[in-house]
């Protein structure tokens, strides 16, 4: 029996035989099937989907069926230092070393092979959105712009709705002055002159980015002040000038630490209302990370429509202690999940980000813990697409983009049954991914990947 939608004569595709999980705003679910045609949801409905006329058919054999996982906030082209640190390392070192020591290094075949792990990890898990805050250094150069073409070709050639977003800056922050002088002296994979680029050479990239995406069929550009302190307001007017002509988002990584009072670039350089001031919210702003947002900046970010990205296993890899994931759901900001960088995360699968974002905030949260097992499936469903300002993803519902995973819960994990959504937090595993379906394309089949093929 059709639920809602209607289905006149064949259709693409039906998901049958599965528990469908919306995550619509009643979170609905129900025995039932999905009727995809043109890429588009057209038709759900209980029960047996015999009746249903489909040019292709996926049996969920009692698994769920769930909204592609979003990841807000991802970087791909680190993946080849994931399990470099060992042991605990400062966050400089981290940064300039680990993270900026590979990617210098990068050539074009290297952006395409990290491109290409990364496709599969987010395949594998069930991600079929992905904000992947781009950077092999040296922007405006040929090596960074071929690597950015190679990333292209494989995002497009992979099928995942990919978000490009080539992070620029102009400027180095003074209190990093003491830390880039030690590990350009003791670390010879790192380079300074890698990381900022002269105003000009910076918006040129970007736009070239833009025109180098045209030609792909499900990969966006953003615009993406590495982070604030390394914008002048000269490149901040021109991101948010190529943002609003695009129609495009932006995003930074936005008080991810606290501000050194005795920095000149650092207070206000690095501050929400500075971004205000400049136009970053007129189009939407998707905030990476926000642990030291105060909550003045948490009502800013919600009055304006903006979202957060939370990383918590990154988060907690490089020793943070601050979550403000509950907080800002509380404040009405729209919440998003990231698996960030592999060096910190090696894995990224987002079935194990849930669960890390739950720990991480009832035991470092700021303020009272408030979340439970709906709130973060819903940070990586349907929260997660108002956090990077999507309403076509996101949610299993008619008019909505095709993207669905069918997961298996034949394992031993997934006794009890209990509440579908509380499995997908407390019992999901990235292996359990059968099915993966974006825009309507069948991409992983019985936990093959056919689109990298």
């Amino acid at each position: 029996m059709t639920r809602t939608g209607d289905v006149r004569g064949r259709v693409d595709l039906v998901v049958e035989n599965g528990r469908i999980v919306t995550m619509d705003a009643q979170r609905s679910t129900f025995d039932g099937w999905v009727a995809v045609d043109v890429g588009t949801i057209v038709a759900l409905g209980d029960g047996d989907a015999a009746a249903v006329r489909a040019t292709r058919r996926i049996d969920a054999r009692g698994g769920l069926v769930r909204p592609g996982y979003i990841d807000a906030h991802r970087h791909s082209m680190d993946v080849l230092a994931r399990g470099a640190d060992s042991g605990p390392v400062p966050f400089s070192d981290w940064l300039f070393g680990t993270y900026y020591g590979t990617v210098l290094r990068l050539e074009p075949a290297d952006a395409a092979r990290s491109a290409s792990l990364v496709a599969a990890d987010v395949l594998l898990s069930g991600i079929t959105t992905v904000v992947d805050c781009w950077g092999v250094g040296d922007v405006g150069s040929s090596r960074a712009a071929e690597c950015l073409d190679a990333t292209l070709e494989v995002a497009d050639r992979s099928g995942i709705r990919w978000i490009v977003a080539p992070m620029v800056g102009d400027r180095l922050p003074e209190r990093w002055r003491a830390d880039l002088d030690r590990v350009e002296r003791t670390d010879d994979r790192f380079r300074r002159s890698g990381m900022a680029v002269a105003t000009d050479v910076a918006i040129e990239f970007v736009t070239g980015a833009f025109e180098a995406a045209r030609r792909a069929r499900l990969v966006d550009v953003w615009t993406a002040p590495e982070v604030p302190e390394m914008a002048t307001d000269e490149l901040l007017d021109g991101l948010v000038e190529i943002t609003r002509r695009e129609g495009a988002a932006m995003t930074t990584h936005l008080l991810a630490a606290p501000v050194d009072p005795t920095d000149p670039t650092g207070q206000d350089a690095a501050s929400l209302g500075r971004l205000v001031r400049h136009g970053a919210c007129e189009s939407h702003l998707l905030a990476a990370h926000a642990s030291f947002a105060s909550s003045e900046d948490l009502r800013t970010l919600a009055t304006r429509a903006s979202g957060v990205a939370q990383c918590p296993s990154a988060t907690m890899m490089l020793g943070g202690d601050r979550s403000v994931a509950g907080a800002a759901r509380t404040a009405g900001v729209a919440v998003g999940l990231g698996t960030d960088n592999p060096s910190l995360n090696s894995v990224g699968d987002m079935p194990s980000e849930l669960r890390q974002a739950l720990m991480f905030d009832r035991a470092c949260g700021v303020g009272v813990p408030s979340l439970d097992a709906d709130a973060v499936v819903a940070f990586a469903t349907c929260d997660g697409a108002r956090a990077i300002g999507r309403d076509d993803v996101g949610s299993i519902e008619v008019g909505r983009s095709a993207d669905l995973v069918v997961v298996d819960r034949s394992g031993p994990h997934w006794e009890p049954r209990r509440d579908p959504v509380a499995g997908l937090c407390f019992q999901e595993r990235a292996g359990d991914v059968r099915d993966v379906v974006v825009a309507g394309r069948h991409l992983v089949e019985n936990g093959e990947i056919r689109s990298l093929r």
